[in-house]
């Protein structure tokens, strides 16, 4: 993702984790009754319209791969976000998108670790 796509993409990942934590009562009951993969079921449902709103190119091969990348995303995903609904003090919104973006950019752990923080479109200077 380019610096000017990840400042797109943080602000998804950003409505969805505070739309998260405004419902983080039901997503905690949801994960202890087992029922995470609801969550997952729409992660994957809801691709098309999110993961390509985050998409920068099309290519020919992105439909080949897009079925990889979407259920492996959204499980990541889910778990991340389970994990973090249920600390006991969780980080904010806003640090839970900078990370779900930060993992979607890596390609292995230096990345992740290493990577400058994603640019925020709107509250960029």
């Amino acid at each position: 993702l380019s610096q000017e796509n990840g400042g797109h993409t943080r602000t998804l990942y950003l409505i969805l984790c505070k739309e998260l934590m405004r419902s983080r009562a039901f997503f905690r009951q949801l994960h202890r009754d087992g029922f995470d993969y609801f969550l997952v079921d729409f992660f994957v449902q809801s691709h098309g319209e999110f993961f390509q709103m985050i998409s920068h190119k099309k290519s020919p091969e992105v439909p080949e791969y897009i079925k990889y990348f979407v259920p492996y995303h959204a499980n990541g995903l889910t778990v991340l976000l389970f994990q973090w609904l249920c600390d006991a003090d969780p980080i904010s919104p806003e640090q839970m998108a900078d990370v779900a973006v930060r993992l979607l950019r890596s390609v292995n752990v230096d990345s992740f670790l290493y990577a400058p923080p994603p640019v925020d479109k709107e509250n960029k200077g």
